[in-house]
């Protein structure tokens, strides 16, 4: 498939879905879909591509035949069929993350950390705040909103 009938395409999902309400926006996984389709279009002559272009296709066309607004299966299956998959493509292509994947990690992370400290330093500390925890969760926030404004995230609702 040529990136000119992906282009076709992305802009008429644009124009359909550009003045909707927020909340149909959210069903349909609009950035989502926007970010996902961009970075597709950027490759050329990968065969590898080619199937999550078509994939990207398929999810307009369906859409176009989608009585909107979806209900949450429905929106679910459609994002579970065509853009999960095309976005875990580009994760492992093109640096992209989940949306709210990087930021659970950190805080983990964080908590884990702050709990081994905690635990064998406590016959020393007379107090302990969950230091880590915070430095955690504000790198995984700032992450995130590098990789929003970087237009390379995806997500459930996004």
């Amino acid at each position: 498939m040529e990136n000119e009938v992906l282009k076709e395409k992305l802009e008429e999902f644009i124009n359909l879905f550009e003045s909707e309400t927020e909340e149909i926006k959210k069903q349909i996984h609009y950035n989502s879909t926007l970010n996902i389709t961009n970075q597709l279009l950027k490759f050329h002559n990968n065969k590898e591509s080619e199937k999550f272009k078509t994939l990207m296709v398929d999810y307009f066309e369906e859409l176009k035949v989608t009585d909107l607004p979806t209900g949450k299966k429905t929106s679910l299956e459609l994002y579970h069929k065509y853009i999960l998959k095309s976005g875990q493509f580009l994760i492992y292509e093109r640096d992209f993350r989940h949306n709210n994947g990087n930021l659970i990690k950190y805080v983990g992370f964080g908590i884990v950390l702050d709990f081994f400290i905690y635990y064998f330093f406590n016959t020393n500390l007379p107090f302990y705040l969950p230091i880590f925890t915070l430095i955690f969760t504000i790198m995984g926030f700032r992450k995130k909103k590098k990789m929003i404004t970087n237009k390379k995230s995806f997500g459930i609702g996004f």
